[in-house]
């Protein structure tokens, strides 16, 4: 049976999309264009754009219209603002209209398939960039003062036990079973070795007989094996003794219980000593330590190859493998009293050495050896070596000065600073306040003159001042004179408007102020989009326009989208696009909502049965394949007699 994947709703969906319907530019970008072009002062401006052919305009002329104030206050003439002339002018529509053209090639011009791969790549860029930039953010606080060297972090602290570790690993691999990793607490100790053996088999009479001859009573044995019982110092001091008496063929014995191969152990006392069990590494043995400005230090255990511990080690260790054990563990303290005290201080470094792995009380002795033999270092890398931190500075730097040029948390990316102009965002709410602004100044009084002047483009486009002979001729008042046609008349009114304009500008610097600062925002965003774009390596212009697959990609897809419900997130992005006019734009914000649906009902484990099957009912016919079997007599007379 096939898997099912389509909702009822993704069906719907989907046959208004690749019918290249269910989605449309932001209704409320468009009513806010409408109202700022349908403003007093520039109702009569786009008359005389719209009108323009009729009276002969030339296209010089109509791009005039739309500079001629784009270095002083663009907004009152919709021009583009100077300082983002390479976003081009729109002699029909203005600035506004260029944002919206871009905002419609989002949407593919009306084909969908385009549309939903840059709005698929446009997410999917978000998405990675994001890592990146709250990765580079998270690195500067990523590990505290808890970071030593790149070896230690990439290796996950293998290289801090020994930087032989291919060596280290194989003699790690001749030790079998020796060591339970997950009681490294008392590393080192006759206990140890005892109950690691009895988790294998019984003690052996003759290792019985040892003990009993070292001074241990039955009861005393039995503690000795019990991982529940903190054994007594004496104790395990004479188990030592007796380990030191159990060579030969007990020793053998005991060995190959272990799985333990390493050459030269002449007493079973021998597997407590670290220069024996480890005889080809002990000398590149290391332990971290902590200096008391909490600065670290990888120290030697081992001073030389003759197995001369470094006594710094007890100024250095943790007080608590030296003096503060926990419950079932043993200090050094006590353990020198136990076996010789130098091979009691390694075995403790020891110990805080691999503590350092992580999950190293879930390992194996043998897993341990392989990630030791099959490791790699900083070796020859010396820059890399000499880090001091993760990720340093500068390289964080590097990410939030290139990769974080987004609108959201710490320069993050939404889908918005990709593909804002189709859902008017932030373009709205900037245009909104242009609005608002012009509105208050046309109260004023401040825009009579200017307005004027746009009334008399219009009259002088509509031909209210054509005289005979072909003559115009505008009244007193900007731009007043007798003009051989529209063009050159127009042309004169557009030079009276800059002036205006000009005079607006440095009169009310405050409003004129608050115009540009949103155009120009405008012309900013615009541009961050063009340039995210870029980045994300999203071609508008070149993405395919045929084919089904995007589409059904993206259908299934839905709910999924549903779940990031992020500011300016695919959720709110995809909402403002659907069309909700039609039934496919409703189905794909019923889709959205079905995703989070679904995650809420998975969660509390109720079932839900909105998949519809999509396994054939019909059956399907199966291809006559060449024969792969022998037939008897095929199989008899392949057979050699």
């Amino acid at each position: 049976m096939a898997t099912s994947i389509l909702t009822p709703l993704q069906m719907i969906a989907g046959a208004a999309l690749s019918n290249n319907s269910g989605i449309s530019l932001a209704n409320v970008w468009n009513a806010t264009v409408n109202r700022y072009t349908s403003t007093t002062l520039l109702t009569p401006f786009f008359v005389a754009v719209a009108n323009s052919a009729s009276a002969n305009i030339t296209a010089n002329t109509l791009a005039n219209m739309f500079t001629f104030c784009s270095g002083t206050v663009p907004a009152l003439a919709d021009n583009t603002p100077a300082e983002y002339a390479n976003l081009g002018i729109n002699t029909s529509a203005g600035f506004t209209g260029i944002i919206t053209d871009q905002g419609q090639s989002y949407l593919g011009n009306g084909n969908v398939t385009v549309f939903v791969q840059a709005f698929s790549a446009a997410q999917g860029y978000a998405s990675a960039v994001n890592d990146y930039i709250n990765s580079s953010i998270n690195s500067q606080q990523y590990l505290g003062n808890t970071f030593t060297t790149m070896n230690s972090l990439f290796t996950g602290n293998l290289s801090d036990v020994n930087l032989a570790m291919g060596t280290f690993g194989a003699d790690l691999k001749k030790l079998g079973v020796l060591i339970d990793l997950d009681n490294l607490g008392n590393f080192g100790s006759p206990a140890a070795v005892f109950r690691q053996l009895v988790t294998l088999t019984n003690l052996s009479p003759n290792i019985q007989t040892a003990l009993v001859q070292a001074g241990l009573d039955e009861a005393s044995i039995s503690n000795l094996t019990d991982p529940s019982v903190n054994v007594d110092t004496n104790v395990q001091r004479l188990a030592y003794l007796a380990m030191q008496n159990i060579t030969g063929t007990d020793l053998t014995q005991v060995l190959a219980i272990f799985g333990v191969t390493t050459p030269n152990l002449a007493t079973m006392a021998d597997l407590l000593n670290p220069v024996k069990i480890f005889p080809n590494s002990f000398a590149s043995l290391t332990v971290r330590t902590y200096n008391q400005d909490t600065s670290s230090v990888l120290r030697a255990i081992y001073d030389n190859n003759q197995g001369t511990v470094n006594s710094k080690l007890l100024i250095y260790l943790p007080k608590y493998v030296l003096l503060l054990a926990s419950p079932n563990t043993i200090t050094y303290e006590r353990l020198s009293r136990i076996i010789p005290s130098d091979q009691a201080l390694a075995n403790k470094a020891i110990q805080v050495s691999l503590q350092q792995i992580k999950n190293i009380t879930t390992l194996s002795l043998a897993q341990l050896a392989v990630a030791f033999s099959n490791m790699e270092t900083t070796k020859d890398l010396p820059a890399i070596s000499a880090l001091q931190q993760a990720v340093p500075a500068p390289v964080a730097d590097y990410y939030a000065n290139y990769y974080a040029t987004g609108s959201g948390p710490n320069g993050t990316v939404v889908v918005t600073d990709l593909l804002g102009a189709a859902v008017g965002a932030p373009f709205t709410s900037y245009l909104t306040n242009v609005v608002t602004t012009i509105n208050s100044m046309q109260s004023a009084g401040i825009l009579n003159t200017l307005t004027v002047n746009y009334n008399r483009m219009a009259n002088t486009v509509n031909g209210v001042y054509n005289v005979h002979g072909g003559d115009v001729i505008i009244p007193p008042g900007p731009g007043a004179g007798t003009y051989p046609n529209a063009d050159s008349a127009l042309n004169a009114l557009i030079s009276n408007a800059a002036i205006e304009v000009s005079l607006i500008a440095s009169s009310y610097p405050a409003q004129s102020g608050n115009l540009n600062t949103n155009f120009i925002s405008m012309a900013a965003q615009l541009s961050t989009e063009d340039r995210n774009l870029a980045l994300a390596s999203i071609d508008i212009a070149n993405l395919s326009t045929t084919g089904r697959g995007p589409i059904m990609s993206f259908v299934q897809a839905l709910p999924s989208y549903g779940l990031n419900t992020e500011q300016n997130g695919p959720s709110q992005y995809l909402e403002i696009v659907a069309d909700l006019n039609t039934q496919g734009g409703q189905a794909i914000v019923a889709c959205l909502r079905e995703g989070r649906n679904t995650a809420v009902l998975n969660a509390v484990n109720v079932g839900i049965d909105t998949n519809i099957p999509s396994n054939t009912t019909t059956p399907i016919p199966q291809a006559t394949l060449i024969p792969s079997t022998y037939s008897e007599s095929e199989a008899t007379n392949l057979v050699v007699k």
